[in-house]
């Protein structure tokens, strides 16, 4: 009796069939994350419409016309932690305006977040209380209050940003 199998090719090893699934599936999630780029800034029924495409933030032609161009330029997600940001939260969604970045990333670049100037470098409110091991809302209530920032963060090394505070 011959085998039933004969001349039939070899079943791929079950660990390149899981990562070929694991790539089907992260490239399902990048197409959903393309998908809500594309609606925020050109759909006017999105409820973020206003925050984006309303004021202005656009999606260049290639990626808008091109999943696969965004996949491309973007690259891989490094983790699940990472989203897309834009670097410039003024400017629109192109490859030179975006990049993969965490939630640390994400939390500091809004458009109201306040920097102040600490030892000679530019850095958010939670990123000097993590440093000066503060807790944010304390910090917010004294400057709020009116305190100069140096009394709120109880060191002379902090002054406001003014191109940003």
């Amino acid at each position: 009796m011959q085998n039933p199998f004969y001349g039939m090719r070899p079943l791929p090893p079950v660990d390149v069939l899981a990562a070929e699934s694991r790539a089907r599936t992260e490239r399902k999630r990048l197409r959903g994350i393309w998908r809500k780029i594309v609606s925020r800034c050109t759909d006017k029924n999105n409820q973020q419409y206003k925050d984006y495409g309303g004021r202005g933030i656009t999606i260049s032609n290639e990626w808008l016309m091109s999943f696969d161009e965004f996949a491309s330029d973007i690259g891989p997600r490094p983790s699940m932690d990472h989203s897309v940001d834009r670097i410039d939260n003024s400017l629109g969604y192109c490859k030179s305006n975006c990049r993969w970045a965490t939630p640390e990333q994400q939390s500091t670049n809004r458009r109201s977040t306040k920097f102040f100037l600490y030892c000679d470098e530019k850095l958010s409110m939670s990123q000097i209380c993590r440093r000066l091991g503060l807790k944010v809302a304390n910090v917010n209530a004294k400057l709020r209050a009116g305190a100069h920032p140096a009394v709120a963060f109880g060191t002379n090394g902090v002054s406001s940003d003014r191109t940003q505070y």
